[in-house]
């Protein structure tokens, strides 16, 4: 029993010791992502946002990027998210991230955006194979404005269509999510502690 209460408290101390960083990262809630939309985009006229799906712990968002017209060769884009989520103020923050998952049949690339005291900044790129997901991240360390922030989501591109010529495909299908709390992770060194101690009431029992 001591071992493994040992073990348990070293466990913890482990994750408490590597959480720091991650200790001061913002992420929306899932009511928050449900609220997101097209707030811009540099595809053609066909590009937007069509359907978004509420989940339990997120949301998943179905639209489609349209070509830039005039042989382009710009890569089209669209900024899902929002300026009316009472999200103001991130200078208490290091990061800014979610969690994204492709489910369209082809890779999509990815970013996180903000617009901290009216310049857009963004993260770099990422790009997720169908089935897929990844935790993206905003480092805000180096933003400046972060005390007024205007606008906050994520964006999409890709050289459409993708796909086959006899296949093309336009349409993007996107679940969003928040990245998991510091907080919830330090729970599991009490939750084992209290089932060993459950163990322990039931072999003294028998």
């Amino acid at each position: 029993m001591k071992r493994l209460m040992l073990a348990v408290l070293l466990v913890t101390g482990v994750i408490m010791m590597s959480q720091p960083a991650m200790a001061f990262t913002f992420t929306l809630s899932p009511a928050q992502i449900q609220q997101l939309y097209k707030t811009y985009a540099t595809g053609g006229a066909g590009t937007t946002v069509y359907e978004v799906e509420s989940l339990f712990d997120g949301a998943k968002f179905i639209g489609k990027i349209a070509k830039i017209g005039g042989g382009s060769s710009e890569i089209p884009e669209i900024w899902i998210g929002s300026t009316a989520l009472g999200i103001s103020d991130l200078s208490g923050f290091d990061a800014y991230a979610l969690n994204i998952g492709n489910w369209n049949e082809n890779t999509w690339e990815y970013c996180l955006y903000l617009n901290a005291g009216g310049s857009p900044v963004q993260s770099g790129w990422t790009a997720i194979p169908v089935g897929s997901s990844a935790g993206l991240m905003l480092n805000l360390t180096t933003v400046s404005g972060l005390n007024n922030i205007s606008d906050i989501g994520f964006c999409i591109r890709g050289k459409v269509p993708l796909g086959t010529p006899r296949n093309p495909d336009y349409t993007f299908e996107t679940v969003v999510a928040p990245v998991p709390e510091p907080a919830t992770m330090l729970l599991l060194g009490p939750a084992l502690l209290g089932l060993a101690g459950l163990k322990r009431k039931k072999s003294s029992c028998a």
